[in-house]
């Protein structure tokens, strides 16, 4: 478990040592932020057509959606860039030659993408969810069990294509 934890420790180091991590973190952000406050006025607009309580629900629900869609994406890109630059730039030979056995590098690389794919979900998540708390007052119409629901799947669809992503990496060793 040691060496484990010093590998973690390295590979943290060496993603937060660039760019992209945070560069691949800021669309989702972004998204998650316009996404709730910009649907829920036109949610309102619609509520005189289809009835009372229409517009948190559905603010809710497209404003989710949309910033979870950009999540698993860039989740997905955070994993191959990941994984696929160590090929490319051919730092994973200093990797491999260091440590012993190829496969605790590589869980590692796995378990530091589904971190992160996991921290980029969080963020979009209550950045979303926040941004409808605030300029729309709250989910009156929505059900919180479902919204918790939706929001738990987002999370664990984020880790997934984290890891698909890292998995598409290693298979080509390129980010292209």
């Amino acid at each position: 478990t040691l060496r484990m934890t010093a590998l973690l420790t390295a590979e943290f180091r060496k993603v937060l040592s660039l760019r992209y991590w945070w560069i691949l973190g800021i669309a989702p952000l972004l998204v998650g932020l316009f996404c709730g406050a910009l649907t829920l006025p036109v949610m309102r607009q619609l509520e005189d057509v289809v009835g009372e309580d229409f517009a948190e629900a559905a603010a809710a629900a497209v404003g989710i959606s949309l910033a979870l869609a950009l999540v698993f994406l860039f989740a997905a890109l955070f994993g191959v860039v990941n994984t696929g630059s160590e090929f490319q730039h051919r730092t994973v030979i200093t990797t491999f030659l260091t440590t012993r056995g190829r496969d605790r590098v590589l869980a590692t690389k796995l378990a530091v993408v589904a971190i992160f794919g996991l921290a980029y979900c969080l963020v979009a998540e209550a950045i979303s969810a926040l941004t409808i708390l605030l300029f729309g007052g709250g989910f009156s119409g929505a059900d919180f069990g479902t919204v918790g629901a939706v929001l738990g799947t987002g999370l664990l669809c984020a880790v997934l294509w984290a890891l698909i992503g890292a998995g598409l990496g290693l298979l080509t060793g390129s980010m292209t």
